[in-house]
């Protein structure tokens, strides 16, 4: 699979992205259904497989927003003005919540109605073929029933066993992750003690909730027995911090910031993400980064304005909230001069996807870290035959072959203005080239594209 993946023909300091994923662009083809195709979206097929009704798998992290694009909310614009100099008019109101309701519903409308939707996503995203009608219905099975999907998928294929190593993962990146503040110097000793205590008080939830493989556990079937949401209860989320915040059978990963939690269901919880067989390299490299992305996500421009304990509080102090900003801004200047082609030589926004991109080059970082003090208790790992490659180049392969993925011009246009995550390529490239370790094990001089003199580090 590393072998097939991999684009020899291209150096790995040239372009990481492509010597790592060219192989695997070679042979995956976009379907018609489809507006982008990733590894994700193979783990979705391949669960679907699996469980026979399982889940229609979202991008990985938070989902990104819809119309208009993310900077439009955070930008310090005109629009208060137009708004109140602008009279309600009402029927535009109801024209835009039918418009909602309808494409919420559509699924279940007659065929005018999802012939519309169809010309719409070809304009939008590219698409030219529907999805099966088996799609749409396992989609509304999980939205509805996911303890039941959950259950269904757990049975069939995921090890317990799964769960302590992932476990055991976590609480490494964690120690990673603190022993990283202590090479800081723009963080004063006060905020690090909170992000210290911060980051030990991360509450993990792995794989899937115990109840729902309990024949004998009446939760399941009186989960949706006597539904009755009220105003206080629905507000009041003090008495569920223990409950999931996502069904098991998703190829996905979250942090909660009011929760200070994180989650890693079953269905990420696969190859080439994690495996009891596979070397932990490739696990470090994998969900290791994916934890690690997680964890960081509790400090970036939005966790980070919430407490250990989930709320908004602001615990820094104003020299390390300033050089925080500094640091960030580095950042942005640097994934603001990607100028992505498919997307007509538009540029990457460093303002929209700064929160990503300080998880992603801080998740790489603590994976990386506890994977080397884990080689040093445990000794190297054999090199792997047919591929003469290190432990320390199979981390950084997987790491990059996990985001291999390819999407239609149309999608592209839009997502990189909606989008909170930086386009797949960039999100290799930009976390490897500010990360030293990365050039160290690849041998890349300096002033090569993947070593680049000026660095940019948040955490």
């Amino acid at each position: 699979r590393l072998l097939q993946n991999m684009d020899a023909t291209v150096g790995a300091c040239q372009n990481f992205y492509q010597y790592a994923c060219g192989g695997w662009l070679e042979r995956h083809v976009i379907p018609e259904t489809s507006s982008r195709h990733s590894v994700f979206d193979i783990l979705r097929d391949k669960l679907e497989i699996k469980t026979d009704m399982s889940v229609y798998i979202l991008q990985i992290d938070q989902p990104g927003l819809g119309m208009p694009s993310r900077d439009y909310y955070f930008n310090d614009g005109n629009y208060k003005r137009v708004l109140s100099s602008t009279a309600c008019l009402i029927t535009t109101l109801q024209n835009y919540l039918t418009w909602q309701l309808v494409m919420e519903r559509v699924s279940s409308l007659s065929r005018r109605f999802k012939d519309a939707r169809a010309q719409y996503r070809k304009a939008l995203y590219g698409t030219t073929v529907e999805e099966a009608r088996w799609r749409d219905c396992v989609r509304y099975v999980q939205g509805s029933m996911e303890n039941a999907v959950g259950a269904l998928y757990v049975r069939e294929t995921f090890a317990g066993e799964s769960k302590r190593m992932v476990s055991d993962l976590i609480s490494k990146i964690q120690e990673a992750y603190v022993e990283t503040l202590e090479e800081l110097n723009w963080m004063d000793d006060q905020s690090k003690e909170k992000a210290r205590e911060k980051a030990m008080a991360i509450k993990e939830h792995i794989g899937y909730p115990d109840h729902i493989l309990e024949e004998s556990n009446l939760k399941l079937d009186q989960e949706y027995a006597h539904v009755c949401v009220t105003w206080p209860k629905y507000c009041d989320t003090s008495s569920n911090l223990k409950e999931w915040i996502i069904g098991a059978a998703v190829v996905n990963a979250f942090y909660s910031p009011n929760r200070n939690q994180i989650v890693f269901p079953a269905g990420i919880l696969q190859p080439p993400f994690f495996s009891k067989q596979q070397l932990q390299a490739l696990n470090f490299g994998g969900i290791g980064m994916v934890i690690g992305h997680e964890i960081t996500h509790g400090f970036d421009d939005n966790g980070r304005n919430f407490d250990k304990d989930g709320n908004m509080l602001n615990w820094w102090s104003n020299y390390s909230a300033e050089h925080f900003k500094d640091q960030s801004q580095c950042m942005v200047q640097q994934y603001g001069n990607f100028n992505w082609k498919l997307a007509g030589g538009q540029n990457v926004s460093g303002i929209s996807t700064l929160g990503e991109n300080i998880a992603d080059n801080g998740g790489v970082r603590q994976a990386y870290k506890a994977y080397m003090k884990w080689v040093e208790r445990e000794g190297e790992e054999l090199r792997l035959p047919g591929l003469d490659m290190d432990h320390k180049q199979l981390f950084f392969l997987n790491f990059a072959q996990v985001w291999c993925g390819a999407y239609r011009p149309e999608y592209a246009s839009q997502c990189i203005k909606t989008d909170s995550h930086s386009p797949l390529e960039y999100r290799v490239l930009g976390s490897l080239q500010n990360f030293g370790a990365f050039s160290d094990a690849f041998q890349c001089k300096p002033g090569t594209p993947m070593n680049p003199e000026i660095k940019c580090r948040v955490w």
